[in-house]
């Protein structure tokens, strides 16, 4: 069974007019695993509580960890040939 925090947190903002995938990056953000919102979206989905279709999403909610580990890997990689080239 999912975390009842976050299956009324999916209710409520899916109700604000919130996306599916926006609410999931959300949840993402604030450290929830991708496995425990994936595991409340679906719970909500099938029990469909909330007054109408919910919309559909992408089983893959890794777009907030995409955009945050592509530029700090730039950073890294940067670093070291700099590193590299004052060393050599």
């Amino acid at each position: 069974m999912p975390d009842q925090t976050l299956i009324k947190f999916v209710k409520e903002y899916l109700k604000k007019g919130y996306t599916i995938d926006q609410i999931g990056q959300a949840l993402v953000e604030k450290g929830w695993t991708n496995e425990q919102v994936n595991e409340a979206m679906d719970f909500v989905e099938s029990m469909d509580r909330i007054g109408g279709p919910v919309p559909s999403r992408k089983k893959s909610i890794g777009k907030a960890l995409k955009t945050k580990i592509i530029p700090i890997v730039v950073v890294i990689i940067i670093i070291l040939v700099i590193v590299f080239m004052f060393f050599m």
